[in-house]
């Protein structure tokens, strides 16, 4: 892949991969590519991947699927590509832990809902920064578990059903909702998210998905556990009502009506962060910010961060004429305690900022601070 010389080579290069992976790609005239790579396995008609297999030959393996039929985007339409360790296609068939999870509710569509508002050829190098910075800060739920951000989708899905008339404070929450970005935001750094929405939000979906959703699946399926986004799919199935790709097999609201269900389980969650916070007034309802702990590993430690929904890598290129790119990698590129540059970009990450990629050779050179060479004998 790094000697391929165009998105032929790219993609045949890929498609030699022996892991599963997400591959993009863009070059300097334009061409832009996804490709989802890596063997997959032709499983036998009739086999459950949620039971044990016979062990009598019967579920072998019935070959790799061709490469060539595995997805691919060239070029598309709309303009541009994203992947958050979404589904490839619609209809695919995953074969790994966690494929239950895809569904209309996933963090891949932070992405995407920002991406179709962009104007096409007006993309910058700034546009991409607020982007990430968006996505990383669009609250989770619950907070900090970075695979279930769900605000996007079940906020207007939950306030579409509510019923401001069956208690005093229902329309104010409400108000606070409707002019809520959903980000988490610590703007004067008091150790707590600036808006009561985070906690407003998080303690409403908890409560509706719990009583309505969570307990008829089962205990791994509740708030804060590994299959939680099946979750939160199901519950906006039912709350979109009408005929879901996937039939809702239970009777998840036993006769109960569902704005009627969707409006107790709020006044029931105002009711236990009243009781947690001491209070009835809302500016108070503050969750504490999130933070990342950087387990030292014999070497040194660094101070913790705020919590951000983005790898410890980011890199951003804009390709022409004239490549230009920046990045920031935390805590630091040296694993080197003694190092300068051990945690040096630590509060470039914390702080939403990069620095300059040096991506030619006169660049490389006026910025070498030191070189070491190493002779092999003989």
């Amino acid at each position: 892949m790094d000697r391929a010389r165009n998105l032929q080579d790219f993609v045949a290069a890929g498609r030699g991969l022996s892991g599963s992976l997400n591959l993009t790609y863009a070059d300097r005239v334009g061409h832009i590519a996804y490709a989802h790579v890596g063997p997959v396995p032709i499983r036998p008609a009739g086999e459950d991947r949620f039971l044990p297999h016979a062990g009598d030959g019967t579920d072998e393996w019935q070959g790799v699927l061709d490469p060539h039929h595995m997805p691919l985007v060239i070029d598309p339409a709309q303009g541009w590509l994203a992947n958050w360790n979404n589904k490839p296609i619609e209809g695919w068939q995953n074969s790994s832990d966690g494929f239950w999870q895809w569904g209309p509710v996933h963090r891949s569509q932070v992405l995407s809902d920002q991406l179709r508002n962009i104007r096409p050829h007006s993309a910058t190098i700034g546009t991409l920064e607020a982007i990430n910075r968006t996505a990383g800060q669009t609250t989770e739920t619950p907070i900090a578990d970075d695979t279930s951000v769900i605000v996007q989708q079940l906020v207007p899905a939950l306030r579409s059903h509510l019923q401001l008339s069956a208690d005093p404070r229902l329309a104010p929450v409400a108000a606070i909702l409707d002019r809520w970005n959903q980000q988490r935001v610590d703007s004067d750094s008091d150790g707590r998210y600036d808006d009561p929405a985070v906690t407003i939000f998080t303690a409403w979906y908890s409560t509706f998905a719990t009583a309505i959703v969570a307990d008829k699946l089962g205990p791994d399926y509740g708030i804060g556990r590994i299959d939680e986004n099946t979750t939160a799919n199901v519950a906006l199935r039912l709350l979109m009502g009408g005929t879901p790709a996937v039939p809702l097999a239970a009777d998840y609201l036993q006769g109960t009506p569902l704005d009627t269900a969707v409006t107790t389980s709020l006044i029931a969650a105002l009711d236990r962060v009243t009781a947690d916070y001491r209070t009835g007034d809302t500016a108070a309802w503050l969750t504490s910010v999130a933070t990342i702990t950087w387990a030292p590993l014999g070497a040194a430690s660094v101070p913790t961060t705020p919590f951000m929904n983005r790898g410890t890598y980011n890199q951003i290129i804009a390709l022409g004429p004239d490549i230009r790119g920046e990045n920031v990698v935390a805590p630091g590129q040296s694993g080197d305690p003694r190092n300068s540059h051990f945690a040096d970009q630590l509060t470039l990450y914390a702080n939403w900022q990069y620095k300059k990629m040096h991506l030619n050779d006169r660049d490389i050179k006026a910025h070498i601070v030191s070189t070491e060479s190493l002779t092999i004998p003989g």
